[in-house]
This record gives C-alpha cells, structure tokens and sequence, in this order.
C-alpha cells in the first residue's frame, strides 16, 4: 500500500478496486499497482510516507481492544468478496470489531450487505486524512496466511480462518435474496428436475470448453431436465435454437436475480466462479468441475462437492487464460475423467443424493 497525491482531478472506475475520484492536491491510501498507474499518467505522485494508520497484523489481533474500528481495503473478485463477507462476520463475532470496507459498490450493495454485513462502505480509494477515524486498516489478506499458495490448495476461508483464529463450523452467514426480486424472479412450475449450469470462470484454464458445451448439454436435454444456464459468454446460437429446454439467463441478471433464480434450482453444476460460491452461500446443492483448481477449495460450503479432472498436471492452481507447460490450451476438461458420460452419471448420482431417485 502507498500513499499517492493527486496532481489532477481523476474520475476512478475500475471492476477491481472500485469507483471513486481524485481530487487534485488531496493525499489517498492505495494499492501500489493502483497509484504506480496514476503515477505513470502524470496525474499523481506516490509518496514515501507511511500510512496515518497502522495495518493489522496477527500480533496486533490477539490484543485487539473492543470495538476497535477497522477499515478494510478489498481489491478481490466477486468470489472473494463471499470469502470477504464470511471472514468478516466471524472477526466481528469473536473480537467484537467494527468494520467498514472500501470497494466497488456493487460488491457492498449486491453480495457483503444481503449477507448481513453492517459496516460502511467507503469509495476507492480513500483520503489519507480520512483513516483516521480507525484503529488499522486491513489490505493484504494473503499476507496473514503461513504459506499464501495455501489459499489456492485448499479452501480460503478455513486457510484465513486458522490465520485469525476462528472457527468457521456453522458459520451461519447465507445470502439473503430481496423479497421483491424473490417474487419477480419466480419461475413457472414445469415438474421438472431444474439444473442450473455455469461453464464460465474468470479464466479460460478454468472455464468449460464451449467445444464440449454441446455434448454435455445434450446428454442432461435427454434425461427431461429443465436446464438454465448462468454467465457472461453467450451460447452457440445454434445450441440455443436446437434444444428448447434451455432457459439462458446469461448476461441477463444482476446479482440479487442471479441469486434468486439460484435459489429455484434443484441442483447447480458449474465451474470455480462467482456463481459456485453464491450457490454454496445459498446452500444449494453443487457440483463444481475443476481443472486447475484443488479439490478443497469449496470445501467450506456443506452443499458443494468437488468433480476434479485426473489429468496428471492437474490441479496446477493456475488462475489465468495460459498453460504453464505452455500448452495452447489447458486440456484438463478434455481428459477422459472429465467425459459427459461420466459428468451426467455423477449428476444422477447428486440428484439420487438430493431425491433418492433411481434414473438409470
């Protein structure tokens, strides 16, 4: 973190760190990356200072007095903004903290405060003179891990949890759908089995291949099941005018809609996204496909289970759109264990788990 002065008036807007403004003269608390690229445009300077506020440490936690008042600085994505949300409800349960949060609004508005978090929200970035109504700041949560690359081999949560000393068994925090979206979001009833499916992550290493989206969709059409589909990247046309039973809700909803039609599915089956974490926040039943991501990793949510690829690289914990074997393209969704068979047999098995149904 640096403390960066504005040279010029800046409109912010960034999906990862917030929206905000730059006010000429004004002296702001902010990411490196952040304040090195307001720098590098000539419309700021970064500073030498420290911060008028320390940051929290794992030392400075075990003598947290009361109601000490912390701000924290979330720059993550959706997926982690749940992570954030829990985390910050079990700090504030046992150190009886109070925290606000600074990041994009529609993280606060949209995921931490239908999860029951009453803090402040503060745009990005905030005024260095503006910290000084707390006690620290929080930023770097990586940092409080013994071993960061823990927060990838297993699941986040309980990593940061052991890291703060918490117990995160029977959390109790869930996503809390508004009533008014609840009742706008309502599907017809078919009687049929409803399956939710995402195939995108913020990755292509852990998205769903759209070459394999047809055979998948096909083999779960065949078994009479209502299929509706969530995410960001559009269809095959000619998948959607070929098969009546898919309901596409991709690129349709915001948040609170996504969550509610969520709540209607009988079963979700998706990849390492936002969406399998709003589902297990949900606690519906999910079944999250994994290529570079360890097995462990929703192992915090009792509702979602874990259908890694056995290919021998796999998991690699690699989170962007490049194989580090330098590969064209990750090949973890195209190895055998991955096969729409074998995929829609385990999705029978989840729903016998849920119904005690027998489908074949």
């Amino acid at each position: 973190m640096r403390l960066l002065l504005a040279t010029k008036d800046v409109e912010v807007s960034s999906p990862v760190f917030g929206e905000g403004s730059l006010q000429k003269g004004t002296v702001y608390f902010t990411f490196g990356k952040f304040a090195r690229d307001i720098a590098s445009s000539r419309a700021g300077i970064v500073m030498d200072e420290q911060a008028p506020v320390p940051s929290l440490s794992r030392f400075a936690l075990r003598q947290l007095p009361n109601r000490s008042r912390i701000l924290f600085i979330h720059s993550g994505g959706y997926g982690d903004t749940v992570t954030v949300g829990i985390l910050l409800e079990l700090l504030r349960e046992k150190y009886h903290a109070c925290f606000d949060v600074c990041c994009h609004r529609d993280k606060y508005d949209f995921i931490l405060e239908p999860m029951g978090f009453e803090g402040t929200w503060l745009p990005f970035p905030p005024p260095a003179d503006g910290l000084t109504p707390y006690d620290y700041v929080l930023t770097d949560l990586a940092a409080m891990a013994d071993d960061s690359m823990d927060l990838l081999r297993r699941s986040p949560l309980q990593v940061l949890a052991e890291a703060f000393d918490l117990s995160i068994r029977n959390h109790g925090v869930r996503y809390r759908v508004p009533e008014e979206c609840r009742v706008r979001m309502t599907l017809p009833s078919t009687g049929r089995i409803r399956i939710g499916l995402n195939f995108d992550a913020m990755g292509r290493v852990k998205s769903y291949p759209g070459d394999l989206h047809h055979s998948l969709i096909s083999k779960l059409l065949s078994s009479n099941l209502e299929l509706h589909v969530f995410g960001r990247k559009t269809l095959s046309p000619g998948l959607l005018a070929s098969n009546h039973g898919i309901h596409n809700h991709v690129n349709r909803t915001n948040i609170p809609e996504l969550a509610a039609l969520l709540d209607q599915m009988d079963l979700v089956v998706g990849v390492d996204s936002f969406v399998a974490h709003l589902s297990g926040l949900l606690d519906k039943r999910t079944l999250v496909l994994l290529s570079s991501t360890g097995k462990d990793y929703f192992h915090h949510y009792r509702a979602v289970s874990a259908y890694p690829s056995r290919l021998a690289c796999a998991p690699c914990f690699h989170v962007s759109n490049t194989c580090p074997l330098g590969y064209a393209r990750c090949v973890a969704f195209y190895h055998e264990s991955m096969g729409a068979n074998l995929l829609v047999s385990r999705i029978d098995k989840e729903l016998s788990g849920i119904y005690g149904l027998d489908r074949g």
